[in-house]
């Protein structure tokens, strides 16, 4: 109601008479985010280990090849045709913020701790009350410093982790978006909510927080939603990295 008439003093957009839809990627997104840049981190590690051993043919490169390329096909068809038959959607309105799945609202989102909550984070499936602490930090150096006869490998992997993970975010922003409306970010996503958790493809999946968004049109019309309603920049919000 407070927003109603916020809207008319300052002839604003009336989100409930002209509400925001966008698809929501929200569960396809993350799945994808973890399975197809360890697929490929796998993939390229191993092909640069195997090319240096003397014992190793073309032969089964090749085969390494093709084992890897095809899991990773068949993850992506698996999450695709999920995504397609559950017609899955985000409606932005005056007061909150409604996620549908076959076009049935199953979650409205209340913004009152917005400002608590919002943030854009590297990596799906981090919030702010997920990031790494120092103490994490800690232990994953000292776990680096006590591997370090593999130390080379565990390098590779990490080097293609993040490799992997700005290709597959170029590769989803390709896939949904047109041409003269892609807007590539390393940081498409942006944290709304506090997380639940559902079964997903076998993963308890967070869900009914995250917006995905990789159209300039439409990143566009929901940055002026949150400048307009909550005096929030979503240019500025707080960056998660770990």
């Amino acid at each position: 109601m407070n927003n109603d008439i916020f809207n008319k003093k300052n002839n604003l957009r009336d989100y409930d008479k002209e509400p925001i839809i966008i698809k929501n990627y929200e569960q396809a997104f993350q799945i994808l985010s973890i399975i197809i840049p360890m697929i490929f981190a796998a993939y390229l590690t191993g092909l640069i280990v195997a090319i240096f051993d003397k014992n190793t043919t073309a032969d089964d490169i090749y085969v390494l090849s093709a084992i890897f390329f095809t899991i990773a096909i068949f993850c992506i068809l698996i999450e695709y045709a999920g995504f397609k038959k559950s017609k899955s959607f985000i409606k932005f309105t005056n007061d909150c913020i409604g996620f549908y799945k076959n076009n049935q609202l199953v979650k409205n989102v209340d913004l009152d701790n917005l400002s608590k909550n919002i943030a854009k984070p590297l990596l799906a499936y981090f919030t702010k009350n997920t990031k790494f602490s120092k103490l994490h930090i800690v232990s994953f150096v000292l776990l680096t410093l006590l591997s370090i006869p593999i130390l080379h490998i565990w390098l590779l992997f990490v080097f293609a982790s993040v490799f992997c993970n700005c290709f597959y975010k170029f590769l989803f922003c390709i896939l949904t978006t047109k041409t003269g409306d892609r807007r590539f970010s390393m940081f498409p996503a942006i944290i709304i909510n506090e997380p639940e958790f559902a079964l997903n493809s076998g993963f308890a999946i967070p869900d009914y927080f995250l917006l995905v968004i990789f159209s300039k049109r439409k990143y566009s019309e929901i940055k002026e939603y949150f400048l307009n309603l909550h005096n929030i920049n979503i240019d500025n919000v707080e960056k998660i990295y770990f």
